[in-house]
């Protein structure tokens, strides 16, 4: 009879040795041992159903590059097997063990010294990764907010923007909790060990990082499908394709690191390859990423479409832009839903950065006065042409291509385009 192995996403943060026990054992009880416990991908194999002990305890100074455990990790397992506890596998710093006894003698027995090794530990490679990758996500988080400022209206009319620029906030909030929880758990722990009790327990930052992936890919989704609705296949095929990219690159970095340890090469070594394969794999990914998502390009609108309207809407903006035929103009037009919003949007589209510092500022035009427009505001600007920008009741109008309007024309365009 083959032997039956399974996968399971770990969930689990580094600090929480009580979760991973407590999880390891359950697994155990339903016949599935932990067979491989890598950083976010964890095998088990099947067997026979058994109550089993796992301790989880910490080597700060062992590092998954290490070709072979180091003299602590050695130590500590010769330690262990002479109680009775098998090592199973490392877990960056965290060393797993399992026991069949009943009632095995505890590895750890000295809570200080378990929160002393573990904050050891996570100083190593825990609070730095985290670190950098909370500062990624607010560089990114300022990138795509300034891009948001810049242009409210177009992020606020289609759910798959919307979705996108709230993505940002979100996943800058997700990855600085961890670092937040680690905090507060150590205090925490701190406080109790102080006192003569037990390192705490973070069982609500262990129920929010079950969730955490699944409500992400929920999102994820959520937010491509919402561009693709909004008719941008492009970019749409360029989040699935990228997420897909980053994935096979950290498949790809992981077996370099297992090849080079298997190889016998140095921690040093290891470090220097990991990190080119990963700088040139980023590379390459990006750009087959690019190729893939692009590579078809746009056939263009037939001239029997050319004229069809473009509509984006969500619960905030209804946005509509297209050509009109006569007169021949460009459009825009923005219906603003929700009370309250209108001046923010009518001032960040009087001055508009349209593409990275190309600005379109709007002053009031020569004949706002004598409201040709029929309109309650009129602005204009010189800008590649000349644009005008019209505001009436909750609408906000941008034209271009349009100096050569007459008086009539004008008149009647906000009609012709639904404003009313």
């Amino acid at each position: 009879m083959s032997v039956r192995y399974k996968r399971e996403l770990m969930t689990y943060l580094l600090f929480d040795y009580e979760g991973i026990e407590e999880h390891l054992e359950k697994m155990a009880a339903r016949g599935w041992y932990l067979e491989t416990p890598g950083n976010t991908v964890w095998k088990y194999r099947e067997g026979e159903p058994a109550e089993v002990k796992y301790a989880v305890t910490y080597v700060p100074k062992a590092s998954q590059f290490d070709p072979e455990p180091i003299e602590e990790q050695r130590t500590l397992e010769e330690f262990c097997r002479k109680a009775g506890w098998e090592k199973v596998g490392d877990f960056l710093q965290a060393q797993i063990y399992m026991n069949r006894r009943p009632d095995p003698v505890p590895i750890e027995t000295e809570e200080e010294v378990r929160l002393e090794v573990i904050r050891e530990a996570m100083q190593k490679s825990f609070v730095p990764a985290n670190v950098v990758l909370t500062l990624l996500m607010i560089f990114n988080l300022w990138r795509g907010m300034n891009g948001f400022f810049d242009d409210p209206l177009g992020h606020l009319s289609g759910y798959g923007s919307l979705l996108g620029t709230l993505f940002l906030p979100i996943g800058a909030v997700l990855i600085s909790a961890n670092l937040i929880a680690y905090s507060v758990w150590v205090k925490r722990s701190a406080k109790s060990v102080e006192s003569g009790g037990r390192c705490a327990s973070p069982k609500v930052v262990r129920m929010l990082n079950k969730w955490q992936l699944p409500v992400i890919l929920v999102y994820f989704v959520g937010m491509v499908a919402g561009i693709a609705g909004e008719g941008n296949h492009e970019a749409a095929r360029y989040m699935v394709f990228y997420m897909i990219g980053f994935f096979g690159l950290v498949a790809l970095l992981n077996t370099t690191k297992n090849f080079m340890k298997k190889r016998g090469a140095s921690r040093g070594k290891n470090i220097a390859v990991f990190v080119i394969v990963d700088i040139i794999g980023a590379f390459a990914m990006v750009s087959l990423v690019m190729w893939l998502a692009f590579s078809g390009g746009t056939s263009g609108m037939e001239e029997a479409d050319r004229y069809a309207p473009e509509v984006h809407e969500t619960f905030l903006v209804k946005q509509t832009s297209g050509e009109l035929k006569s007169p021949k103009v460009d459009y825009e037009v923005n219906e603003i839903k929700v009370e309250g919003l209108f001046d923010w949007c009518l001032e960040k589209r009087l001055s508009y950065d349209i593409a990275r510092g190309m600005i379109i500022k709007y002053k009031p035009g020569v004949d706002a006065g004598s409201n040709l427009w029929e309109a309650d505001q009129a602005y204009y600007s010189e800008w590649f042409g000349g644009r005008w920008l019209l505001t009436k009741d909750n609408y906000i109008v941008e034209i271009w291509w349009a100096d050569e309007l007459t008086d009539a024309e004008k008149s009647g365009l906000l009609a012709q385009l639904g404003v009313a």
